[in-house]
């Protein structure tokens, strides 16, 4: 099998995945970790939250609304670092 038939089957991204973790010192991220920070990414960079769910192939919005929600913590530990008011959120 070449280098790149191995690349591209799952097991091989594991290992590639695995494999960059532990020369990093670093915990192994799972395959869909990778998903949920697309999603995150594309959410915080403007993209309408049914163009994700698209993207992602969610049957409904429900499951993609979830990855808001992890925006929503997100902003909220910011505002308590910083001192702002949470009476924003």
């Amino acid at each position: 099998m070449s280098r790149l038939t191995c690349a591209s089957s799952l097991a091989g991204q594991r290992q590639i995945v695995r494999r960059r973790a532990l020369a990093a010192h670093i915990p192994e991220p799972g395959l869909h970790d990778f998903r949920r920070f697309a999603a995150l990414a594309w959410l915080c960079a403007g993209c309408s939250l049914v163009s994700v769910s698209r993207r992602l192939g969610h049957a409904g919005l429900e499951i993609t609304r979830r990855y808001l929600a992890l925006i929503d913590e997100d902003l909220r530990d910011e505002a308590d670092k910083t001192g702002a008011s949470s009476d924003f959120f």
